[in-house]
């Protein structure tokens, strides 16, 4: 216990191990959808086209949801605003798949995306207040977890399906998980977090340089973060939902080996997340950050460039390494130049990313109708090259700031 205790104080365990089984969960449910499409676009008869609408309207609840729940937080208390996305969430995957009209599979995808919203604004605002100055361990080991769901989805999952079981057993056996969850999350302790303020520099109350950069850089960094995140989840959701078809169009495996697919970039996404914090410490967090959307792009470029299935499972695995640290890296950075009103600033920057996860995999699914899917994959590939010079972009606004450590 001692050595996992020099990065987070005894009164915050409890909140931070909830946070933890919510999070590992959000990545269950993140993975499931993309995990079944196969099976879902079969037996639905979906074109990529609507299948990708469905997808997306997760995307646009999550997107409205980290917008409101960055302030419903401010406002109300983080434990009623998890347990409310909780309880949507629980909703949403009890009935996705329950009726084939496609409309109705839009809305119960909107709101299982909206549930996660609220988990992804009180997580990160929970531990941003947990972390230690000068550190990220705590945040990079939280959405750790959330790859160890998006991993364990697709084993668990393929082992069902490989048996025999219809994609809408997996639904409701989630289902029944999340409302597990909303009672465990309504006893966690969040008073320990509640009761304080983040620590503010000296220079802040004195009005000095710190108080001055913070008011300008909104517009810079803020905008820089946002766009940033925004590419990233649409990159990230675009792959885990799109890959299983990827390998069953262009390899031909089985759904079932499709499936495991996904863990394979999951568990890239795990790896990173896990080991980044713990072993690079040398490079600042912003030259991790740029460091890692090059190696997100060029894997993303291989899969393209390659059909031989070794060559294709590595570039998914390496672009799971590239993706892994950019999200907590890039909340680590928000969270710590900007303390006052923290769940505002972090819900803001999160719905960068639901706009992504909404628009990113749509135009995919369009253009692989018309182009196929190799193609709709190149697309993340250009939009890769892009991600780099925003990550650049905040690189050179943290220093110019003289906000990074």
């Amino acid at each position: 216990m001692d050595e996992p205790m020099k990065y987070i104080e005894k009164k915050y365990l409890g909140l931070y191990l909830g946070m933890m089984a919510n999070f590992i969960f959000f990545g269950v449910t993140l993975a499931v959808p993309g995990m079944l499409l196969p099976g879902i676009i079969r037996d639905f008869g979906w074109s990529y086209t609507w299948a990708g609408v469905v997808l997306a309207s997760g995307s646009v609840g999550y997107f409205f949801s980290t917008f409101l729940c960055g302030f419903l937080v401010h406002k109300f208390s983080a434990r009623t605003v998890m347990c409310g996305g909780l309880i949507v969430q629980s909703f949403g995957l009890l009935l996705f798949g329950a009726w084939s009209p496609i409309f109705l599979n839009i809305i119960m995808n909107f709101l299982l995306g909206f549930g996660q919203g609220g988990t992804e604004v009180v997580t990160n605002y929970s531990v941003v207040r947990m972390e230690r100055e000068k550190e990220h361990h705590l945040m990079g080991m939280v959405h750790a977890g959330f790859s160890v769901g998006a991993v364990m989805a697709p084993l668990i999952g393929g082992f069902f399906l490989s048996g025999g079981a219809h994609w809408r057993t997996i639904f409701i056996g989630a289902a029944v998980i999340s409302f597990v969850l909303v009672l465990v999350s309504w006893f966690l302790p969040f008073r320990c977090i509640a009761e304080e303020e983040t620590p503010i520099r000296r220079e802040e109350i004195s009005g000095g340089p710190q108080n001055r950069a913070e008011s300008s850089i909104p517009r810079l960094m803020i905008v820089f973060s946002v766009v940033t995140i925004l590419l990233y989840v649409g990159i990230e959701i675009g792959i885990s939902n799109w890959i299983s078809e990827y390998f069953v169009t262009i390899l031909g495996s089985s759904k079932s080996s499709a499936s495991f697919a996904v863990s394979l970039f999951w568990g890239g996404i795990l790896a990173g997340r896990v080991l980044i914090p713990l072993l690079i410490r040398k490079p600042t967090l912003t030259a991790q950050l740029v460091g890692l959307t090059c190696i997100l792009t060029l894997s993303i470029l291989a899969t393209v460039l390659f059909s031989n299935p070794i060559v294709l499972s590595a570039s998914f695995l390496l672009a799971g390494i590239g993706c892994s640290s950019i999200y907590p890296l890039v909340m680590t950075l928000v969270g710590r130049h900007y303390r006052r009103k923290q769940s505002i600033y972090l819900g803001f920057v999160s719905t960068g990313g639901g706009i992504g996860a909404f628009i990113i995999p749509m135009i995919m699914a369009g253009l692989a109708d018309v182009l196929g899917l190799r193609l709709g994959f190149a697309f993340f590939g250009g939009l890769g090259v892009v991600l780099v010079f925003f990550a650049i972009g905040i690189r050179r606004q943290v220093t110019k700031l003289q906000l990074e450590e």
